[in-house]
């Protein structure tokens, strides 16, 4: 029996009655008859903006020196352990390449921060941008005082240690103030330049079912571009969360009296698919087999096809440094790995990688459409 995702079946037995017949098959025996493949470069159309995740910084409490560059997550834990109140300042990097027409800061709880980027001080009036993903993470106007080259965000605040819970799961429940540094996130209409960690064409790192792309630390904002091969990871987005379209336009024999079009996609990189065709909704892809049917939306000639790429907040949150890849839940110990950074650094590498792994996003195999006969059965076409 197929149970699609979030689907589910009532099972009744009944003693004293007969098995029914087995059900018929989901999907007919077909026989393929044509197939058009959509062009290898697509035309590309952002329906949310982009992003770059920060999560590395220096910090200093008060007046002291700076610290060495370390995670968000890190700071966060030595203040929390030594139990810190008073005046914190972090220190956020990243490289502008092409600057882009409007470029915003992502911070939670905007308004609690004095922010000066390179030297210049921002407006954090709470909301005064609109929220990023969460009403709690404000987006600050940053794009006069960001230059080409090297750029520096600093941020200051108390630090007020957040009350420890009665109990692991209460954290979840219970409202406690305080104190928690977060990443912050650059926003607006710009594309992510990164290297991959391998140096080779492509590294997956396969972890159960689901598999990682390996990139360096080392990442710099750059102009946007307006087709795809399909790798939107390579392409710009490797942080990006939210729709993404991609369009094209393919020559098709439409199909004929018994014959099924259908648009396939070898390998869907997204939560789901939402496809267009010659201006109509045809329907949404979500699940294998990465096929759907387009019979009523195709036409004779050159067809429009639009298939929206729908992402999840995974590659903008993380966990991003696990080093064995995707990892089957995801827990808070799945972005701290081990409890004491400076004191134990010998858990680190076994724990944890300064690379960024991301979930593959895009369609790296293409599309095609397929021109299907659904196969006899006992000398008749299986009806739909």
């Amino acid at each position: 029996m197929f149970l699609a995702p979030s689907a589910s079946r009532l099972l009744v037995f009944h003693e004293g009655v007969a098995a029914a017949s087995p059900a018929p098959a989901l999907q007919a025996p077909r026989r393929v008859l044509r197939s058009y493949a959509l062009p290898p470069w697509l035309r590309l159309r952002r329906s949310s903006p982009n992003a770059l995740t920060l999560d590395w910084c220096r910090f200093r409490r008060g007046k002291e020196e700076w610290s060495e560059s370390l995670p968000v997550i890190c700071v966060h834990e030595i203040l929390e352990q030594e139990r810190y109140h008073g005046p914190v300042t972090l220190e956020f990097q990243f490289r502008v390449e092409d600057k882009p027409k409007r470029l915003l800061l992502a911070v939670e709880d905007a308004a609690e921060w004095r922010i000066l980027v390179n030297g210049t001080p921002v407006q954090t009036g709470s909301g005064a941008a609109g929220a990023f993903w969460d009403r709690s993470f404000h987006q600050v106007e940053v794009t006069r005082q960001v230059k080409k080259g090297d750029n520096v965000v600093e941020m200051s605040r108390r630090f007020r240690p957040v009350p420890a819970s009665r109990f692991g799961l209460s954290s979840l429940f219970e409202c406690l103030s305080g104190t928690e540094l977060e990443s912050v996130y650059l926003v607006g209409d710009f594309a992510v330049r990164g290297r991959l960690a391998s140096g080779e064409p492509r590294r997956e790192l396969t972890t159960g079912a689901a598999g990682c792309v390996r990139f360096r630390p080392e990442f710099s904002l750059v102009q946007e571009p307006k087709r795809t091969g399909g790798d939107l990871l390579a392409d710009g987005y490797p942080f990006f969360a939210g729709r993404m379209t991609l369009a094209a336009t393919v020559r098709i024999n439409a199909p004929r009296s018994g014959e099924r079009a259908l648009l396939s996609l070898p390998r869907l990189d997204a939560a789901l698919a939402k496809v267009r065709m010659n201006g109509s909704a045809a329907g949404t892809i979500a699940w294998s087999p990465y096929e759907l049917d387009v019979t009523r939306v195709v036409r004779q000639g050159e067809n429009a096809v639009q298939i929206e790429l729908v992402n999840t907040l995974r590659n903008l949150l993380g966990p991003h440094h696990r080093p064995g890849g995707e990892p089957d839940s995801t827990w808070e110990h799945d972005f701290k790995y081990h409890p004491d950074w400076l004191r134990r650094p010998w858990e680190r590498e076994a724990n944890w990688t300064d690379d960024y792994c991301f979930l593959p996003f895009g369609l790296r195999q293409g599309a095609r459409v397929l021109i299907v006969r659904d196969a006899e059965t006992n000398g008749h076409s299986r009806k739909r």
